[in-house]
């Protein structure tokens, strides 16, 4: 009588396998691509944990000195909630500042490029509305919406406070759009460039004065009032390609983020075992 050997069926354990293999590979590049010149990145945050942790690795946590918290888009956890008002036409009234401490020798030399990023979603209700989201000292800063539009006022006249050349971009969907946008401004040394939804939006040769002195999200002459979320800077002018791979989704530093989490993997991960 003939032994018949029965092979254990593997067919689908090693197909499946294969697959996790793949897809691991594949989440991974996905997460390398959204991280352009990772070794430039200065600062970076996702602001899911409610506070202002600095992902980059670089220690360059912010002072939360007031502000609050909000959903962000889907999948994208938590942002940073700033609000003003302004009263009587001059006096601002509200709550929103994040100082970084870590970064006051930010762009001192003004040769020195830089790329800023970020997400917005601005309550302002009309073209009135002037906000400052971002500022470094006598430098520059980043003013989302501005009177319709959004723009960069550059300083680049020592001993002249408030005469700065600006670098205008195209116009800055308001309060009733209900709509983020992606804003980034790029320093190469020479140039001002600046994008929105990851296309060139505005550009000027200037530079801006280099400056020891206070950065990060902060009220200015006016102030934003709005939804920030997944704030990073880099010491390196980012290309038009790179601002795109960050609007591919919520950044992170390393695949092993699957097994310990940090910032937004987790919500990635989780998606993906529920599906296969």
């Amino acid at each position: 009588m003939k032994r018949v050997v029965r092979m254990p069926k593997v067919s689908n354990t090693l197909s499946s396998l294969c697959f996790v293999i793949f897809l691991a590979a594949s989440f991974a590049h996905v997460l390398e691509a959204a991280i352009p010149q990772e070794g430039h990145l200065l600062v970076y945050y996702s602001f899911d944990k409610e506070e202002a942790i600095d992902l980059s690795g670089n220690g360059n946590g912010g002072v939360v000195e007031a502000g609050g918290w909000a959903d962000s888009m889907e999948g994208y956890g938590k942002a940073y909630e700033m609000s003003f008002v302004q009263v009587d036409g001059t006096k601002l009234v509200g709550e929103g500042k994040i100082d970084i401490p870590g970064m006051t020798s930010f762009h001192a030399d003004k040769t020195e490029p830089f790329a800023i990023a970020m997400w917005l979603k601005t309550s302002c209700p009309d073209a009135g509305c002037r906000g400052s989201v971002i500022a470094k000292d006598a430098s520059f800063r980043i003013e989302a919406p501005a009177y319709g539009n959004w723009r960069m006022l550059v300083q680049n006249r020592p001993g002249a406070p408030g005469n700065e050349t600006r670098v205008n971009g195209g116009a800055f969907p308001l309060a009733d759009k209900d709509q983020w946008v992606h804003v980034a401004a790029v320093y190469d040394g020479k140039e001002v460039a600046l994008y929105k939804d990851g296309q060139p939006d505005g550009k000027l040769e200037e530079t801006p004065d280099g400056s020891e002195g206070a950065f990060g999200i902060t009220p200015g002459f006016g102030s934003y009032t709005g939804l920030i979320d997944e704030f990073a800077v880099w010491d390196v002018a980012l290309t038009a390609e790179e601002i795109g791979q960050i609007m591919s989704g919520p950044m992170s530093l390393s695949v092993a983020s699957a097994v310990e989490p940090i910032g937004k993997l987790p919500i990635g991960w989780g998606k993906v075992k529920k599906q296969y």
